[in-house]
């Protein structure tokens, strides 16, 4: 049966990460699907749940349920940022970094009561959003400064970067509070965008991250397929655009293959809890219509590359939007260098999808 054409074809998705051109990167590249993706349920069974919508996150639920704690701007000390809080906890607040060309003479931020309902001025100016999501192994000694710069280039190109913070392990963090807040920190995007000086464009979101980022931004950007209950599932804000860098999509494989980040985060073995690793391993449920670039190096050290390989094949079976590159020199730090082929690949797929 001929499939029908979409805006996320995959002649545009192979234009966009330039895979049939010659030089550093490899093309598209299949494998096995094992562990968490072979659960014996179906693409379309309760562990990937599909939901149907729009490719771009749309307008918020009617009459959505407001976050716990109202949010609260911090002075970040930086006109082109501006720091809001979510939750009550040190760890719960993120910095919006602002187009530089949009912030002069536009007035301070203030304190929202409650999300816009009517458009905000200059709506034809409004910017889209990226949401950054810091990696380091889950942890609460990595903090979100570790992707400023990230943010701030991606701020240069004419967007705005909601970049977060979250409780992590060794602190307040692990399961089920590090999903909770990574939940709460896109939901609160309304009361985020009634908030900032410049006007937001909410009809074009995505969510990116590096690492043990990479694999949060997939989980966010999956979360209508997850099931009732499951920390994160019915999203205020659902976000359908995600760039991952060699992110951790099946957390059961990594395990077994000797990461040390996963237990802490969840607290046992996928014996133990195997909901929690379902439940967190993007790999096992997929939204429909949610568009998913995923790049990884081939010579990653910290997180294999099969994980990326897996995650595009299962993608793939599901009939899900997904384009994948590959890089033959990649180590697990090079998407913190600005200047590196690898983050501006990441860079223009990222801004190719807010569009």
């Amino acid at each position: 049966m001929r499939q029908k054409r979409t805006m996320w074809g995959r002649r545009s998705m192979l234009k966009l990460l330039g895979l049939a051109a010659v030089g550093a990167t490899a093309g598209v590249v299949t494998g096995r699907v094992v562990d968490v993706a072979d659960t014996g349920a179906s693409s379309d069974g309760p562990a990937s749940r599909a939901v149907g919508g729009s490719p771009s996150a749309a307008a918020p639920a009617p009459a959505p349920p407001g976050p716990r704690v109202l949010p609260t701007i911090v002075d970040s000390g930086s006109p082109k940022t501006m720091r809001m809080t979510y939750g009550a906890d040190p760890r719960q607040f993120g910095d919006l970094h602002l187009p530089p060309a949009m912030v002069e003479g536009v007035p301070a931020p203030t304190t929202p009561a409650a999300p816009a309902q009517t458009p905000a001025p200059n709506a034809a100016r409004a910017v889209p959003l990226v949401v950054m999501i810091h990696g380091g192994g889950w942890m609460d000694s990595s903090t979100a400064a570790g992707t400023a710069h990230q943010a701030e280039d991606l701020a240069d190109a004419g967007v705005a970067v909601w970049n977060i913070e979250y409780r992590g392990t060794g602190g307040a963090g692990g399961w089920p509070r590090t999903y909770e807040d990574v939940a709460a920190a896109i939901d609160v995007i309304p009361f985020l965008a009634d908030a900032s000086p410049v006007p937001l464009d909410l009809g074009r979101v995505a969510v990116t991250g590096v690492s043990a980022g990479g694999s949060l931004a997939a989980w966010a950007a999956n979360r209508e397929a997850l099931p009732d209950g499951a920390p994160g599932a019915r999203p205020i804000f659902p976000i359908r655009n995600c760039v991952a860098m060699c992110g951790v999509y099946d957390l059961a494989r990594a395990i077994r293959w000797g990461d040390p980040y996963i237990r802490p985060l969840l607290g046992g073995t996928p014996e133990e809890y195997p909901d929690r690793y379902r439940n967190t391993s993007p790999i096992a449920y997929m939204a429909r219509n949610v568009r998913m670039v995923i790049l990884h190096g081939r010579n990653d050290s910290v997180v294999d590359v099969q994980q990326a390989i897996s995650f595009e094949a299962a993608s793939r079976r599901a009939r899900r939007p997904v384009a994948m590159r590959l890089f033959d020199d990649a180590a697990h730090s090079s998407w913190s260098d600005l200047a590196g082929p690898q983050w501006r690949a990441a860079k223009e797929a990222i801004l190719h999808l807010v569009a």
